[in-house]
């Protein structure tokens, strides 16, 4: 699924319930959430760890 699909279909949402805007809460992000990305994009959690090491200095 592309953006483009994703963004059309909330249009038609939209168009359908009758609102003409969206109001989107933003959730705070947890720490266990920054370890998954860094795992994912390769650094690891070594990379983190002596970045909370770094930063408790």
């Amino acid at each position: 699924m592309k953006v483009d699909d994703v963004t059309d279909t909330l249009d038609l949402a939209l168009a359908a319930s009758g609102c003409d805007k969206v109001r989107v809460e933003h959730r705070p992000r947890l720490l266990s959430d920054n370890v998954l990305s860094a795992e994912e994009n390769g650094l690891g959690r070594q990379s983190f760890s002596a970045r909370q090491h770094a930063h408790a200095a």
